[in-house]
């Protein structure tokens, strides 16, 4: 868990990178219970996403204590699409996967999204 320093929230925000980009490669495993289309558009998200995280990585927002917090829950969010990911692949029927990989995709390009721009405007609360 973070403790609010710099090296943690960067570290933080970098795992989350690092997994995402692994899921964009794994989400082609999700064909045939998810529209390949649909695939195609997570893959993009989660593109952009990693890209944006390569542009503000060494900002100073993720050393501080609130940065590594949201970091913290952003990374949360994102092992949560894992799961998501994984258990639709490996076994949830196609309408179930589907929507759990969905819901589990809003809601961590909501937080890791939060993080970059918060990060982007580097304002402190």
């Amino acid at each position: 868990m973070a403790d609010g320093t710099g090296a943690n929230g960067r570290q933080l925000a970098l795992e989350s990178g690092e997994t995402l980009a692994r899921l964009r490669v794994e989400l082609p495993g999700l064909a045939g219970k998810v529209d390949a289309k649909q695939i195609a558009v997570w893959q993009e998200k989660i593109r952009m996403l990693v890209d944006d995280l390569d542009r503000i990585k060494e900002k100073m927002f993720l050393g501080t204590r609130d940065g590594a917090v949201i970091a913290q829950s952003a990374l949360e969010k994102v092992h949560a699409l894992e799961d998501a990911v994984n258990r639709g692949i490996m076994g949830l029927p196609a309408n179930e996967a589907c929507w759990t990989v969905a819901k589990a995709m809003e809601a961590m390009a909501t937080d890791f999204g939060g993080l970059i721009e918060r990060t982007r405007s580097q304002t402190i609360p």
